[in-house]
């Protein structure tokens, strides 16, 4: 009994020797989770500082303000278009007031600025008519026979105007196979001797309106020699004619296709 009693103790003292050592070692991870924590900690509340303050710097609005001043851009804009439609529309104004009514000699001459059209052009505004129209015409048998004179006696009035130079208007109409070729036209003759032509018809599918011209005709020695031209269309052609020197233009021609 008395050896049982001082076992006790022992086991005893080696079952307190394990506690006695667990509780340092229980202290030491405590410690170095505290540790790891605070690192943590302090690593978190570092990256969030770092990566607010990146943020700030790339996106800033008063930088992309400075790079691209919207006033700069509406002031340039501005400043062109005014400039630009001031001037053309001072250039277009004076341009056209040169064309047309500021040329001495063609006061009689209306502008009418046609457009792919078939209109014929309008008379002379002055001059009196100073012979009926000349008509000329070449349809059946004509490359046979040649064409033909409707009244002669027209021709001869309006060449003895020109040879004349005769203040007015002579006239002219020419027509081949039915319509399909026509030329018809005026010669106005002004007060200072000056004159103006203009001439007009269809080739085929195209319609012409030509210039109205001012300048000279032929001299009259010209004229004379054509009024004892026996052939008809000879005489005919020595009418209708082209100006020899040309002043300026009174309106400008058109042209049309007909598909």
């Amino acid at each position: 009994m008395k050896t049982l009693s001082y076992a006790h103790p022992v086991l005893i003292g080696m079952l307190a020797v394990p506690l006695l050592t667990a509780c340092p070692g229980d202290d030491t991870p405590a410690s170095s989770n505290d540790t790891t924590g605070a690192a943590s900690t302090t690593g978190t509340v570092d990256s969030s500082t770092t990566n607010a303050a990146d943020s700030t710097t790339v996106s800033e609005p008063d930088d992309s303000t400075t790079v691209a001043p919207p006033d700069t851009d509406t002031d340039t804009d501005t400043d062109t278009d005014t400039d630009t439609d001031t001037d053309t529309d001072t250039d277009t104004d004076t341009d056209t007031a040169t064309d047309t009514e500021g040329v001495e000699g063609c006061a009689c001459i209306n502008s009418q600025n046609k457009v792919e059209s078939t209109a014929t052009p309008d008379a002379p505004t002055c001059g009196a008519q100073l012979c009926d129209t000349v008509l000329l015409t070449c349809n059946a048998g004509c490359f046979e026979q040649g064409p033909t004179l409707t009244n002669p006696e027209a021709l001869q009035c309006a060449l003895a105007a020109l040879r004349d130079m005769t203040p007015g208007i002579v006239t002219w109409s020419y027509e081949e196979n039915g319509g399909q070729f026509t030329n018809e036209g005026y010669i106005l003759r002004n007060e200072d001797g000056a004159a103006v032509r203009r001439s007009w018809g269809w080739s085929d599918i195209t319609y012409d309106a030509g210039n109205a011209v001012l300048g000279d005709t032929e001299p009259p020695a010209f004229y004379d020699a054509c009024s004892t031209e026996p052939d008809d269309q000879a005489r005919f052609n020595c009418l209708r004619s082209a100006l020899t020197s040309q002043t300026a233009v009174c309106d400008d021609g058109w042209s049309f296709e007909d598909f």
